[in-house]
């Protein structure tokens, strides 16, 4: 397992280092406008450096199954399979190593961007914290959530990046090729996502009904949504099963 994950590391750190390039040539830049005391290009480069961490947290989960599809169509990532490994090995190693390179991102962006917009507005005194409010409105920040809100909250961006992942990862796995092939698989993903989303907000409703807790409804649900995760996952295994031995 040790050695699939260095291995994967190794494949996978290039687009992690197009992410770290972008943050660094950002950060770079704001601190030039900063100690030239440039407001709007401070204004700017924060704009951009929020713009540029939204669309890091949407599309990590989704990396991970572009990176399985191109593996099934090219030689190398198809010989990995055909390894004296398991394939829910072999994915259980992808998946993991993809987790925690993409938390290691969040953490430094979740830290670095709003470190930034805090400097600006000491200096400046402009309301320019958008990231920061972001991040207080999604219960991740201790001040306006406490250490509780924001392990819940933790807990459920990680479910929800494996849930998409999970979902990508079947839709990688299943059988055929092809232009039609690739868009009915887009379709369904969307589909079954809107689909587990729909169940999560029922369940939601009816615990609101009930009066149920909040810590038991959000452990009820945090196990449903590991339930579908745990399916997806171990049924991709077995497609992958069946589409490397044709």
């Amino acid at each position: 397992m040790l050695k699939l994950m260095k291995y994967e590391a190794r494949r996978q750190v290039f687009s992690k280092g197009i992410i770290l390039g972008v943050l660094l040539v950002l950060v770079a830049a704001f601190l030039g406008f900063y100690w030239q005391g440039v407001e709007t290009g401070v204004t700017m480069i924060l704009a951009l450096m929020s713009f540029a961490a939204l669309m890091v947290m949407v599309f990590s989960p989704f990396e991970f199954s572009f990176t399985l599809d191109k593996d099934m169509n090219t030689r190398q990532g198809y010989l990995l399979f055909l390894i004296p490994k398991k394939s829910t090995i072999i994915l259980t190693a992808k998946l993991l190593v993809a987790l925690l390179q993409s938390v290691m991102i969040y953490i430094l962006v979740f830290t670095v961007v709003p470190f930034c917009e805090r400097l600006s507005e000491r200096k400046f005194g402009a309301a320019t914290a958008t990231f920061t409010e972001l991040i207080q409105e999604m219960g991740l920040s201790v001040e306006a959530s406490g250490v509780a809100g924001v392990l819940e909250t933790v807990v459920l961006l990680l479910l929800l990046w494996l849930l998409f992942a999970c979902l990508g990862l079947f839709v990688s796995a299943l059988p055929g090729k092809g232009k039609l092939v690739n868009a009915l698989g887009v379709v369904g993903f969307f589909a079954a996502a809107f689909v587990v989303f729909y169940v999560l907000f029922q369940i939601e409703n009816l615990f609101e009904l009930i009066n149920m807790p909040k810590t038991a409804g959000n452990i009820i649900e945090w196990v449903y949504m590991l339930g579908i995760e745990a399916a997806l996952f171990f049924g991709a295994a077995k497609l992958m099963d069946k589409k490397v031995s044709l």
